[in-house]
C-alpha cells in the first residue's frame, strides 16, 4: 500500500490517561504500526489527517477487516481510512490474528482495542467524545460489540454485513447498517433484526421511514428515536457479502452494489453526530 511506514513495537504507557493534545505530530499518508497488548505484538494502521492540529481535538475513527482479511486489506477496499483523513478523522485500522478477532466479551482482542485507543489518547490529540466505529463482516460484529465497552465512550457505530443487536448494558448508540438480501455469509434477517433491536434500545417508533435510492437499495430510517440517537438501514436488494461501491468486486461473496457508497455514507452519519 502507497505510504505505508513501519515503525517498532509500542507499548501503551501503563495506566495511561494522559491527553496528548499539545505534541507534535508529523502528518503522513499511513503507518504500519504496533502496539504490545497482553504480551502479544499487535499490528494497526494509524492515519493522521490532512490539517492535523495538535492543539485541536480530533475526532478518531476504528475501521475492522472482515474475517480471513486484514488492515491492509480493509483499507484499500474501503478507502475509508484515506478519504477520512481528508474529513479531519483520525484512523486506526487494527489487524486481527491470523484473520480473524475474538468479538465476545471480554475477550485479548477488545482489551487490544481499549488499550489502542487509549495509547493513541495519549500521544495524539483524540477527541474524548467523537469516537466512532465501522466494520465489515466480523469487523461489524467487533464494531457494535465495541459500542457496549463504556471505556471506550464510542459516539455511533457502522456495519456492513455483519451487525450485533443492541447491548444488554443497556447502552445507547446512533446506528448506520448495510447489509444485501442474497448476503452468502451472514443472513440479511441477523441483520435485519439487529437493526431492529437498536431501534427499540434507542427508543425509536415502531414504523421506519421507508425510502428508495436506484432499483436496488431500501433506506429504513426510523423515527421518534430519543435526542441524539438514530437507526439508518441499507437494505441491498439482490446484494452479496460486500461493501457497497468497494474498490473491487468479490464475485465469491455476491454481487457489489455501485448505486450507494458506504464509505461516503458512514463519513456523513459520523460526521453528522
Amino acid at each position: 500500500m502507497a505510504g505505508v511506514t513501519a515503525c517498532a513495537p509500542t507499548a501503551p504507557p501503563p495506566g495511561a490517561t494522559a491527553n496528548g493534545c499539545g505534541r507534535a505530530a508529523a502528518p503522513v499518508l499511513t503507518q504500519q504500526r504496533q502496539l504490545t497488548s497482553g504480551g502479544v505484538t499487535r499490528q494497526y494502521l494509524l492515519t493522521i489527517p490532512d490539517g492535523y492540529n495538535s492543539a485541536v481535538p480530533t475526532p478518531l475513527v476504528l475501521n475492522f477487516h472482515g474475517l480471513g482479511s486484514d488492515s491492509i486489506q480493509q483499507a484499500v477496499y474501503t478507502q475509508l481510512d484515506q478519504r477520512a483523513k481528508t474529513r479531519g478523522f483520525i484512523v486506526a485500522t487494527p489487524n486481527g490474528i491470523g484473520g480473524s478477532m475474538d468479538v465476545t466479551a471480554p475477550s485479548a482482542d477488545h482489551q487490544y482495542i481499549v488499550e489502542l485507543v487509549r495509547y493513541l489518547s495519549s500521544i495524539l490529540c483524540v477527541s474524548p467524545s467523537e469516537r466512532f466505529s465501522a466494520g465489515l463482516s466480523m469487523g461489524g460484529f467487533m464494531s457494535t460489540a465495541l459500542a457496549c465497552v463504556p471505556e471506550l465512550r464510542l459516539r455511533a457505530v457502522a456495519g456492513v454485513g455483519g451487525l450485533f443487536g443492541a447491548c444488554a448494558n443497556g447502552r445507547s448508540m446512533p446506528v448506520i447498517a448495510f447489509h444485501g438480501t442474497q448476503d452468502p455469509i451472514v443472513a440479511y434477517a441477523v441483520g435485519r433484526d439487529s437493526v431492529t433491536s437498536w431501534a427499540g434500545r434507542n427508543g425509536c417508533g415502531p414504523t421506519p421511514l421507508v425510502t428508495r435510492v436506484g432499483t436496488d437499495i431500501q433506506i429504513r430510517t426510523s423515527t421518534g428515536c430519543r435526542a441524539g440517537l438514530s437507526v439508518t438501514f441499507y437494505t441491498v436488494e439482490g446484494g452479496g457479502h460486500t461493501w457497497p461501491d468497494g474498490l473491487v468486486d468479490l464475485p465469491a461473496f455476491g454481487s457489489t452494489t455501485r448505486t450507494i457508497d458506504a464509505t461516503d455514507l458512514i463519513l456523513d452519519f459520523f460526521s453528522a453526530r
